[in-house]
């Protein structure tokens, strides 16, 4: 089906007929766009005005401000070097994981340094059961007695910060990246990185996901299975999919393990 849209600031479905502003055309072929929302385009190709004159910006600001953005294919200088630094950050990390998930269990010493090249920054005491997965590592950051449990998946083409006296359940994926849901722009490679923050004393259970851009609260705890995909406050209990608040974090959970489970005597002296 062909069409075509404006390069100015603002364009809309074309099978409403709607009046676009913008003079130069461009044609091609694509299934309609929303229909009768006004879409920025300047947004989508990480582009802002000034003074009436467009102006691009860089791939590494593209990635920081969370705008849609390609991580090759660019002509401009500055990005085909940051390419270059992606990329080399992307296959350390890969060798890093191997490395890690192949070394001894018992050399601890050894698993030890290798996790505290990968990460880019980590606290006095942490251990993560291998197997782990980390697209960059030098994006994730992780405070003190940090435990993860096994098969942790860390997609942090964007930044993802861990408190202290944080525990993660066995195949936790934390991803800061996601994907338009229009085809057209994921054919052509587009994604956004938003930051992800877990913060001090945080519990995630087995199997939960947690989404682009989501803030998870101090002390709450994320029940098996769940899909973080928005910030959850803190201090309380929240699972399902997508993740919910169930309830707050109070001094009767003092008392029991879980309901109708009573905390032994001995560590509630």
């Amino acid at each position: 089906e062909n069409f075509s849209y404006p390069t100015g600031k603002y364009f809309r479905s074309h099978r409403k007929n709607l009046p676009v502003r913008g003079k130069k055309k461009l044609t091609g072929k694509m299934s309609p766009l929303v229909r009768g929302e006004w879409i920025s385009y300047m947004d989508i190709c990480g582009k802002t005005t000034e003074r009436g004159r467009r102006k691009s910006m860089s791939l590494k600001e593209q990635i920081e401000s969370g705008k849609v953005f390609t991580e090759y294919g660019h002509t401009a200088q500055e990005d085909l070097e940051y390419e270059k630094i992606i990329e080399a950050q992307r296959r350390k990390s890969k060798q890093l994981c191997f490395r890690y998930n192949q070394t001894d269990p018992m050399d601890e010493e050894g698993r030890e340094k290798l996790v505290r090249e990968l990460l880019g920054g980590t606290g006095k005491t942490l251990w993560l059961e291998a197997p782990i997965h980390f697209a960059y590592g030098c994006h994730t950051t992780v405070g003190d007695q940090f435990y993860s449990n096994f098969n942790l998946t860390v997609v942090d083409d964007g930044r993802v910060s861990i408190g202290n006296s944080v525990m993660f359940g066995p195949n936790v994926t934390i991803s800061t990246t996601g994907h338009p849901v229009h085809p057209y722009y994921r054919m052509r490679g587009a994604h956004f990185s938003l930051p992800v923050v877990i913060e001090d004393g945080v519990w995630i259970g087995a199997n939960v996901v947690v989404m682009p851009g989501v803030t998870i609260g101090k002390n709450s705890v994320i029940g098996a299975g769940s899909v973080v995909t928005r910030d959850i406050p803190e201090n309380v209990v929240a699972f399902g999919t997508p993740c919910r608040v169930i309830r707050p974090i109070t001094d009767a959970d003092l008392e029991t393990i879980r309901p109708g489970m009573t905390i032994n005597a001995d560590w509630n002296a």
